[in-house]
């Protein structure tokens, strides 16, 4: 259909430019409002696809942000956990010594078993957080290392947001986007509309004879040599 009504609006424009004068007015004017309508359309999709691409590259980039920061959140909480085991683990060597220090009793002996029993499970689990957070932190590499890609795509567009802007927020970023869009869709169909009607009169006056003023000489420019 898209197809269709191009080529339709494209033989309307060069249909005007050949029977202007000497076409019925109610087909004039159809025809005019009819090119209208099919550029307004042309052009709202073609606003509405760039949009849509700038808005999906925005819940992308945001998407990103968001497993950057649940990563982080996790990694805190990793670390915040192996604090609190070493911190154990340090008032369980402190209570050995102390028992060590007091003998060889035997519930001196107990009681600095079940503490080292209870140190060795410490230091397993805090190997297993230690594990994760290795794993957390190149996920957070990794994360990191694709938002900083996909924050690429808006570097251009926040050049030009800062020129005019300065430090561009959001909403100035934003409004940025959509009159670079509006900008794109201004030029594109009424450009190509425009270079249509400048071929037909390029074809026209293909064939004219010139006429060269120096010895008033008429040149026909389709000969294949010229004699000067």
């Amino acid at each position: 259909m898209g197809c269709v009504l191009e080529v339709g609006k494209i033989s309307a424009v060069v249909f005007l430019h050949k029977n202007w004068s000497n076409s019925p007015f109610l087909i004039r004017s159809y025809l005019i409002i009819a090119i209208f309508v099919l550029m307004l359309i042309n052009s709202i999709g073609i606003f509405g696809f760039l949009s849509k691409a700038h808005i999906e590259q925005e819940v992308l980039n945001n998407s990103q942000i968001t497993q950057t920061e649940i990563i982080q959140s996790k990694l805190d909480n990793e670390k915040t956990v192996l604090a609190d085991i070493n911190s154990q683990i340090v008032q369980i060597d402190n209570a050995i010594t102390k028992l060590t220090e007091q003998g060889k009793a035997n519930s001196s002996l107990a009681q600095g078993n079940a503490q080292r029993k209870e140190r060795d499970k410490l230091v397993d689990q805090k190997n297993q957080h230690l594990k994760v957070i290795q794993d957390l932190t190149q996920e957070k590499i990794n994360a990191d290392d694709n938002n900083a890609r996909v924050s690429a795509d808006f570097g251009p567009l926040l050049y030009i947001a800062n020129i005019f802007y300065g430090a561009a927020s959001k909403a100035q970023l934003e409004a940025t986007v959509r009159w670079i869009i509006s900008i794109l869709v201004f030029v594109f169909d009424p450009l190509a509309l425009v270079l249509l009607v400048a071929s037909q009169y390029s074809f026209r006056n293909r064939k004219k004879p010139l006429t060269d003023p120096r010895d008033n000489n008429t040149l026909n420019i389709d000969d294949d040599v010229m004699k000067f």
